[in-house]
């Protein structure tokens, strides 16, 4: 079953977060609790999880923009898009994406964008399966002064 996330899902979400950036420590309880309250009331924004036999095994936000071009349709992002390894392969993550594209196609967003920092050619080739393409855009991403990324190039 796939659904917005709810804060009893807190737990589970922070350990899909944890596969993503295993070198960065966890957002503590009481803080992470109060972000996904904050993220459940914000208009157009969702943390969607998939789950798989009663557990939540993946993970995504999409997040829908007001636009004021393009006819006044909006665009969304989907970011922070994990499947718990030991699923990995199985359809979750392209059913997953599937489903905050289709999200976004409802709302009637002209694009959504997704941005990943893996670069192996396989998370690629996972992202073009599910229908995304790096051939029409070029992204260029701004980090606050002092967040260190692990791993990025300068």
């Amino acid at each position: 079953m796939l659904r917005a996330a709810t804060l009893a899902d807190l737990p589970a979400v922070q350990r899909l977060y944890e596969t993503l950036h295993p070198d960065e420590p966890p957002v503590a309880p009481a803080e992470a609790r109060g972000i996904l309250q904050r993220i459940i009331d914000a208009p157009g924004t969702d943390v969607l999880v998939l789950e798989h036999e009663g557990v939540v095994v993946a993970t995504a936000c999409l997040v829908v923009v007001p636009n004021l071009s393009r006819g006044g349709r909006p665009w969304a992002v989907v970011e922070n898009v994990a499947v718990d390894a030991t699923v990995q392969r199985r359809g979750h993550g392209r059913r997953l994406v599937g489903d905050a594209l289709q999200r976004a196609w409802d709302v009637g967003c002209y694009k959504v964008m997704l941005q990943t920092a893996a670069t192996g050619e396989d998370v690629h080739a996972f992202y073009r399966a599910c229908g995304l393409t790096s051939r029409t855009k070029t992204a260029f991403t701004a980090y606050a002064p002092g967040f260190s990324v692990v791993g990025a190039a300068s």
